[in-house]
């Protein structure tokens, strides 16, 4: 496709955590135990991390990404 309009991930009932780095946001929500941030990058790619994970190594994660 020429671009990708959503991407669909599954999320309990907490509220999404809105997170800046490298001028994008990423979006950190939770799926019971496991944490995810999804992410995209242009308009042809979603990035996403998930795993059993804390808010804050999600964060140190992404921070990681933009060091260069």
């Amino acid at each position: 496709p020429e671009s990708m309009d959503s991407g669909v991930f599954e999320k309990d009932s907490a509220n999404v955590t809105l997170y800046e780095q490298g001028g994008i946001v990423h979006y950190i929500m939770s799926n019971n135990a496991q944490m995810t941030a999804t992410w995209t990058l242009g308009d042809r790619t979603i990035c996403s991390i998930s795993g059993d994970l804390t808010v804050d190594e999600i964060e140190q994660i992404i921070d990681s990404i933009y060091k260069g």
